[in-house]
């Protein structure tokens, strides 16, 4: 009989432990706490035990990459956010671009693509020794800043299609986030091969018809274990409103194989063979903001069915003209005492580990903040554990101070919030 996989340790007891959990050194990770507020917790005197636990240092991490990158929705209204802070709109890329050819340069043939940066309207692409290998100028000027704060989510190098070239995927916005974007792709030598512009014409099942623009949240590339041809998954927000488009797309030409229409926002995505089946599953992560619902949620897809709507309680698409769904798996995250009060909560990170767990941060409303619980999953999607994070076990504290909240333990409160999690098994 074959031995039991090892569990994951729920509590770190040791500096070293810390640190090898954040892969970092066991100074860096003192540093970390005395500059940077890592929850680590201590008996009292000088050298007391140490310990903590992994959910809260995943809550800590989702925390500090939400500071910064400086998200353009703190501080303003839902409407605002979604118009602006998403980076939205549409448009026709211009033909007019310069490119240096990496294979015309004495390290071009040596070199791949491992970096960028934004400068005005054009784009440059960087080798690993940090040697300029191309560039592109787009038609209208692009947000520096912006792409400065954000890059690790703008930009993908990948070879799609298995021949040792390496293609370039960029997130193209222009500085009103409204008058053009695509995701595009270039070539080695920093030619498009082809554009994508999200979106199209909906009607909800009320009757509401929403038009383009739709700006695009996330993107990745997904492909099985047989095949070394990748496609592209890309998840775009309705410029104003809900609707959202999982798109999935040939990562050779662009052209759109199949989509997915959710109700509410899905801003993030993880792609991993849950199955171990060579076959991944796309992750998205955001709100399903219907009426009925309203609160955190985590769709599931096999990448090979990626189609129709979201469905109502009973059955039915939101989207008119639009087949029912083919989600493996829909998960519901339960709102806190705390977010009960706004529209809605929200995944704000989805972390898929190799030790088979699904952590997933959800925040507390709309906006992204350090208020959040973090779950734990198993790959089967069933919940296993939930940790509040510490800026909410704090905000807690004081609201059983006041007498706005019952007197209890974050770890009750923790496990009465994973016992309302709902997963539902789709159709698929």
């Amino acid at each position: 009989m074959a031995a039991e996989p090892a569990k994951p340790k729920s509590e770190l007891t040791s500096w070293d432990e810390i640190a090898t959990y954040l892969g970092v050194s066991r100074r860096t990770a003192q540093d970390r706490e005395k500059q940077h507020g890592l929850p680590v917790h201590r008996l009292p005197g000088d050298k007391a035990r140490v310990w903590a636990y992994p959910a809260e240092l995943d809550a800590w991490k989702v925390g500090t990459i939400t500071k910064a990158c400086g998200v353009a929705a703190q501080g303003i209204d839902r409407r605002r956010w979604l118009r602006y802070g998403l980076a939205v709109g549409a448009g026709t890329l211009g033909t007019t671009g310069l490119a240096l050819f990496a294979s015309k340069l004495p390290w071009g043939k040596k070199l791949r693509p491992s970096a960028y940066r934004v400068e005005g309207a054009t784009l440059i692409v960087l080798g690993s020794d940090s040697r300029e290998l191309w560039r592109y100028t787009f038609p209208k000027q692009m947000p520096e800043d912006w792409y400065k704060e954000v890059t690790y989510r703008l930009c993908h190098f990948a070879d799609l299609e298995g021949t040792g070239h390496m293609e370039t995927l960029f997130y193209y916005a222009s500085s009103d986030f409204v008058s053009e974007q695509a995701l595009v792709c270039f070539n080695s030598e920093g030619r498009i091969r082809w554009k994508f512009v999200p979106g199209r014409e909906v009607t909800d099942n009320r009757g509401h018809t929403f038009a383009p623009p739709y700006g695009i949240r996330a993107f990745a590339e997904v492909r099985s274990s047989d095949s070394k041809r990748a496609q592209i998954v890309v998840s775009s927000l309705h410029n104003w409103s809900f609707p959202n488009q999982i798109a999935l797309l040939d990562g050779k030409t662009g052209s759109l194989i199949s989509e997915y229409w959710h109700r509410g926002h899905l801003t993030e995505l993880a792609v991993a063979d849950l199955d171990h089946d060579g076959h991944p599953q796309l992750l998205l992560g955001g709100v399903n903001d219907a009426e009925e619902y309203k609160c955190a949620t985590l769709v599931v897809f096999d990448h090979r069915r990626v189609s129709g709507s979201t469905r109502d309680p009973h059955g039915a698409p939101y989207f008119k003209g639009i087949s029912p769904g083919t989600e493996k798996w829909t998960v519901f995250f339960p709102k806190t005492p705390i977010s009960k009060y706004e529209e809605f909560n929200r995944v704000q990170s989805i972390l898929v580990t190799t030790d088979n767990r699904i952590r997933v941060v959800v925040g507390e409303g709309p906006r992204p903040q350090n208020l959040a619980v973090v779950y734990e999953l198993d790959y089967g999607l069933r919940p296993i554990n939930a940790v509040l994070s510490v800026d909410l076990v704090g905000r807690f504290l004081e609201m059983q101070g006041t007498g706005k909240l019952p007197k209890e333990s974050a770890y009750v409160t923790a496990e009465h919030l994973m016992r309302q999690v709902r997963v539902i098994k789709g159709d698929a």
